[in-house]
């Protein structure tokens, strides 16, 4: 019976630390909270005129991202700025546009597309706002047939602007 009890023990342990869990994400630097469904890697760059973070996790073939940019100096013309960077976004990404519509964060004005890369076969769901002097970015994508609506859904409702 001991055998047994620590043979279960081991295998819950086990299982347990492969376990990816939900990891909340709370920037004061970039005045939001957002809550990751698995363990993010950080990554960040700065130069003279902007600092970059970007957050990215992988769960069972789907991909998160944010990404926010602090510009040193006073942005204007948001709404703008927004669709200059969802059609750069795609440009990068060598995509097609499926759709595109206004996303308000406090009153912000952004968008959210979803877009398609690879033929079709790989689905983005993009969001951009601008707010004062910071650019947030989120991106969830998939293969079209990985792709998880409810998780993506959820992924973009817990992103929380500070007032």
């Amino acid at each position: 019976m001991k055998k047994l009890t620590t043979v279960f023990l081991i295998i819950i342990s086990v299982l347990w630390s492969s376990q990816s869990f939900a990891q909340k994400l709370q920037s004061d630097e970039g005045n939001f909270s957002i809550e990751f469904p698995c363990t993010y890697q950080k990554e960040s760059s700065e130069d003279e005129v902007q600092t970059t973070h970007k957050f990215t996790c992988d769960k069972d073939n789907v991909t998160f991202f944010l990404g926010y940019t602090v510009h040193e100096t006073e942005i204007y013309g948001h709404s703008d700025l927004a669709q200059v960077s969802v059609d750069s976004f795609l440009e990068t990404v060598g995509g097609e546009m499926v759709s595109q519509e206004e996303w308000k964060i406090l009153k912000n004005p952004g968008l959210k597309s979803v877009m398609t890369i690879n033929d079709g076969a790989v689905l983005i769901n993009y969001r951009v706002v601008l707010v004062d002097q910071n650019q947030y970015q989120l991106v969830v994508l998939a293969a079209k047939d990985d792709f998880d609506e409810k998780a993506a859904e959820k992924f973009f409702k817990s992103f929380k602007l500070e007032k």
